[in-house]
């Protein structure tokens, strides 16, 4: 079931490169993060990616271990937690995740205006609302790579990028599938 959501508010605590707990607000509007290295811009975009699905991509944890790299080294308690409120028509959704160093496992929790749910039913109530991890992953990856793409002096790469980052690729391909010169004459017997 597909719903419109807006991040409202983000609190991350001792995942990645977050020891005490930060809040961003966020109030729904779109954000443009940027700053310089170690001031916490990956492990903000690594909190939002591992509380709706558990995992960060480019970490690479293996099976038999207990992903303490997802918890700040610096954190006395060894325990990461992310909490997402999200916005909608419907009202507030909550995702909290948090994780012990020494367990494998988080606990999750999902809060709807309707309901509230815990460990593999919040995930599968998550999974109807954000798809897979790879359908998440690959979405951020492809937005990320048409921001860079934009910052192009090459008009035609920069014009695609736009496409892309806007979803309008196809319409772009129609639009040139059109002869133009015969779209013009037959506008001019008109």
């Amino acid at each position: 079931m597909q719903r419109d959501l807006l991040i409202d508010s983000i609190i991350v605590e001792g995942l990645r490169g977050f020891n005490n707990a930060q809040t961003i607000e966020l109030n729904g509007a779109h954000a443009l993060i940027s700053g310089p290295i170690g001031v916490g811009k990956s492990s903000t975009l690594d909190a939002i990616e591992w509380v709706l699905f558990g995992d960060i991509a480019y970490i690479k944890c293996s099976e038999s271990r207990t992903k303490a790299e997802l918890v700040n080294a610096n954190k006395i308690n060894q325990k990461a937690r992310v909490m997402l409120k999200l916005r909608g028509d419907d009202g507030e959704y909550i995702i909290q995740r948090e994780k012990h160093a020494k367990k494998k496992e988080s606990d999750l929790t999902f809060s709807a205006p309707y309901r509230e749910f815990e460990g593999d039913e919040a995930a599968n109530q998550i999974y109807s609302i954000f798809g897979t991890f790879e359908d998440f992953h690959r979405s951020v990856f492809l937005h990320q790579e048409a921001v860079r793409a934009i910052l192009t002096e090459n008009p035609e790469e920069r014009d695609s990028a736009i496409d892309r980052l806007f979803g309008l690729e196809r319409t772009r391909e129609l639009m040139s599938a059109i002869p133009v010169t015969i779209v013009r004459k037959e506008h001019e017997k008109l």
